[in-house]
């Protein structure tokens, strides 16, 4: 028994010597599979663009050591994703902050009207906020925050009528994604529904609602240029939605020191502009389509882009005094923010 013994150390120490010596030998590495759960549509571009070349990029940079396994079908509503990402049901996902009324509050900053034209420009921007003013709040505490963006500009949709004054908008019934969104509705004399954006077709063609705010890319993806007759446009947008890509902590640590950087490489500055830089062309080209389909989208009128400025600025004091109250500095997050979005686009007009 002794001598066996004894073989079977000698065989693994010839085993590991020839390791080595010779790089082609090596011991089986352990691999990982990442569960990521993404809840909208398959043809969205935050799937068809973003997560397949994310998940490609991962598989590749890591030599397939780390594989990701994109689960379409829905396993729950798009609220309770982060919830299975910390429980470890989901190894990592996306969603919007909204979705969760009252769980996250600093994330509004970023959904301000008139912020940003670019969803490139402003996920970047937003990310660097994190970085700088936002990160030591830990809202995102309990499961480890990979990156932040935003959609485009949200546009507002109309069924019926296209707004020619500020009352055009009292009494409309709106689906809306909630955080600032909703405050927006509230101040345009809106009434606001809060609901996923995948049941906007339903709502629409049952005649729950009258209209919504929308990024340009999602109207023709959910279908509803079928529907919507009018599209109108504010500088900068009536509000903006704020996302989070997370990832279960233990699923992360998991992974080996080599890994971890990659997937880090791989997130932050790199995914809030990769996302958004895939986001702007999906609006241009949801653009195109809607007027294929006969949607009249305009700018809002001088006039009218005034009144709703003056409405919703009531919307960004608001947020500042609730923060004062919870002992943080609102303003300081929207004036970095804002010096953040200057740069970012000077930085992305320059390349």
């Amino acid at each position: 028994m002794i001598i066996n013994k004894i073989a079977l150390i000698k065989a693994g120490a010839i085993f590991v010597s020839l390791g080595l010596a010779f790089p082609g030998i090596s011991m089986a590495q352990e691999k990982h599979t990442i569960k990521f759960g993404a809840w909208m549509p398959k043809s969205h571009v935050s799937n068809s663009v973003f997560l397949e070349e994310w998940k490609k990029d991962v598989e590749e940079r890591t030599e397939g050591r780390v594989e990701v396994d994109i689960i379409y079908s829905p396993i729950g509503k798009p609220a309770q994703y982060l919830d299975l990402v910390r429980r470890g049901v989901l190894g990592a996902t996306y969603g919007v902050h909204g979705y969760q009324p009252g769980r996250f509050f600093l994330t509004q900053a970023a959904e301000m009207p008139f912020l940003a034209n670019s969803s490139e420009v402003l996920s970047l921007a937003y990310w660097r906020t994190h970085q700088k003013v936002l990160a030591e709040h830990e809202e995102h505490k309990g499961v480890r925050l990979l990156s932040l963006f935003t959609h485009g500009p949200g546009v507002y949709f109309s069924r019926e009528d296209e707004p020619n004054s500020i009352d055009d908008f009292e009494g409309k019934k709106l689906r809306v994604g909630g955080g600032i969104a909703n405050e927006v509705a509230k101040n345009l004399g809106v009434v606001p529904l809060l609901a996923p954006s995948t049941a906007s077709y339903e709502m629409l063609s049952t005649g729950v609602i009258d209209g919504l705010m929308f990024p340009a890319d999602s109207v023709p993806v959910y279908n509803l240029d079928d529907i919507l007759q009018y599209g109108t446009r504010l500088d900068g947008g009536f509000y903006n939605t704020s996302f989070y890509v997370a990832m279960n902590e233990d699923v992360f640590d998991s992974l080996s020191e080599e890994d971890k950087e990659i997937i880090s490489s791989l997130s932050g500055e790199y995914m809030a502009r990769a996302i958004g830089r895939a986001w702007d062309s999906a609006d241009a080209e949801g653009y195109k389509a809607m007027e294929s389909k006969g949607v009249k989208i305009n700018f809002a009128s001088p006039e009218l882009e005034e009144d709703l400025r003056e409405a919703m600025s009531k919307v960004e004091q608001e947020w500042i005094d609730k923060a004062e109250e919870k002992g943080i500095d609102g303003k300081l997050i929207l004036d970095t923010l804002r010096d953040e979005i200057a740069n970012a686009k000077a930085e992305i007009n320059a390349e």
